[in-house]
């Protein structure tokens, strides 16, 4: 686990594998969105780039771990749906390739 004390925030980390247990806020950066993967909380985001059609990702999920997140590999994980989705068991996701896992700064109120 990173220790967040020694987090320096003016030298952004970046890591080749995301696994899940690192804790933080992270940018996943993909050829065609990006991720917002809050380990604290358990959910990841899906932000889509110019190019990318919107889906279902598109808003905070709960993340399952583990998870798939290697730098130059195509990405894949799952999430929980919402209680009020009594019909659906697992979202899935399949990133275009990775290009970049960045540490994001905790928000001011989490300090």
């Amino acid at each position: 686990m990173t220790d967040a004390s020694v987090f320096d925030e003016t030298d952004p980390v970046t890591l080749q594998k995301l696994a899940g247990d690192e804790g933080g806020i992270w940018r996943v950066i993909t050829r065609d969105s990006s991720y917002l993967v809050d380990l604290d909380c358990g959910t990841i985001t899906r932000i889509p780039g110019p190019t990318a059609r919107s889906g279902v990702n598109d808003r905070a999920r709960p993340l399952r771990l583990p998870m798939k997140c290697v730098v130059a590999e195509r990405g894949y994980w799952e999430m929980d749906p919402d209680p009020d989705e009594p019909f659906v068991d697992v979202y899935y996701q399949h990133s275009s390739l990775i290009l970049r896992i960045e540490r994001l700064p905790a928000p001011p109120e989490v300090r």
